[in-house]
């Protein structure tokens, strides 16, 4: 799942720029690490279903839809309030358009990194 989450960062995805784009993988990386790593709170079939689907959704040319997609998955699966951190909530995106998205561009080239050492890896846990 990581590393799916992290190919979002080198997915040719046009209606988000670098900075809102390293913005949602960051938050959905965080979602994963706090709620996606126990079975007992997401099981690792339906985990494999997940990482298949945004596998494909990427292929696709994913963009904020498929952000939100995998952010309701966690949602239908888990139990837990998350939700709040969601990035593409109206809130959250407004709070940081006034912050600004530049803190968040350079961090793009690191999330792109990243996908390439686990892809590199072949990487399958989760």
């Amino acid at each position: 799942m990581l590393t799916a989450i992290a190919h979002l960062a080198v997915s040719n995805n046009e209606d988000l720029t670098d900075g809102q784009l390293a913005y949602c993988v960051g938050w959905t990386w965080n979602l994963h690490c706090n709620c996606g790593v126990l079975p007992q709170w997401l099981p690792t079939a339906e985990l494999e279903r997940i990482v298949e689907e945004l596998e494909a959704k990427i292929d696709a040319g994913p963009n904020r839809a498929t952000i939100d997609w995998l952010w309701d998955e966690y949602g239908r699966l888990s139990s837990i309030d998350y939700q709040r951190f969601r990035p593409t909530l109206v809130e959250n995106w407004s709070q940081q358009e006034t912050r600004g998205w530049e803190a968040w561009t350079g961090q793009l080239a690191k999330w792109q990194s990243r996908y390439e050492e686990m892809a590199s890896k072949k990487r399958t846990s989760f």
